[in-house]
Formats: C-alpha cells, structure tokens, sequence
C-alpha cells in the first residue's frame, strides 16, 4: 500500500510540476503555446498578409480559455490523485488526459519542426506525460491487485 501511495504523490507532484512548466511556457512563449491549438486553424489557408495575422490572432484568442480549461483539469487531477488514491477510475482518467495531451505534444513537435524550431517545453512536456502514463499504468496493476488480495 505504501508503494501504492508513493506512486500517486509521484504522480501528483509531476502533473502539478507540468503545470507550472505549462504557465512558464505561457507566460515566457506565448507563441509557442498557441501551437497545441493549431488543429483548429491552419496558417496554409491565409491568402496574405493580413489574413495570416488574423489568424494568428483568433489562434491566441482560442489558446486562452483552452489554456485555461487544461489548467483547471490538470487541478482537479491532481486533487484526485493525492485524495482518492486507490480509485481506478482517477488513474483511468489520468491515463486518458496524459495520452490526450501526448497526442498535442506530439503534433505540437512535428509543426515546429516543420519551421526548424526545436522548443523545450515541448520535449519537457512530452516526457512528463509519458513518464505520468508510465506511473498510472504501474500504480493501476497495484490497484488490482490489492483488489485481488481483498476478494
């Protein structure tokens, strides 16, 4: 049980350390930010110059509340993971948010690297989630087991 505990703090303080990571990356490179969104609107479509700014500008706008959204959930999973730790259901949805947000790292790197800009909030960012992935992963084979060893 006490690995069990171990592993959900762990969990925890890396999400908590990705979402500061995540406000320093908003606050440092707005711009960067503002990749994750890029499924919504592509830059290809702008025909010229004040199209392409205008765009840029409802990607900004967008990445705003999304950015903020993400923080509120990255909260509350946090919460779950420190109180209710032996729920899989918590461990469940961590794995799914830390895939989702693998996924936009992800697609954030290869649009960057389609303008040769390597940014290491992404790489950072990336490897925190899978390592949280990692985590969960080890933290719900306890869970059953500990149910295993209840029944």
């Amino acid at each position: 049980m006490r690995t069990l505990d171990a592993i959900k703090y762990s969990i925890g303080f890396l999400l908590l350390g990705l979402s500061i990571s995540r406000i320093l990356q908003f606050l440092l490179q707005p711009g960067a930010t503002v990749a994750y969104q890029a499924f919504f609107l592509d830059l290809d479509e702008a025909y010229d110059l004040i199209q392409g700014l205008a765009i840029i500008l409802i990607m900004f706008i967008i990445t705003i509340p999304i950015f903020l959204i993400a923080l509120l959930i990255y909260l509350i999973v946090i919460i779950f993971n420190l109180v209710a730790k032996n729920s899989k259901m918590v461990t469940i949805g961590t794995i799914i948010i830390s895939l989702i947000s693998i996924i936009l790292g992800i697609r954030a790197i290869i649009l960057t690297l389609g303008i040769d800009v390597v940014n290491i909030f992404y790489i950072f960012h990336l490897i925190g989630y899978i390592v949280v992935v990692a985590l969960s992963l080890i933290s719900f084979k306890f869970q059953l087991k500990n149910n295993e060893n209840i029944k």
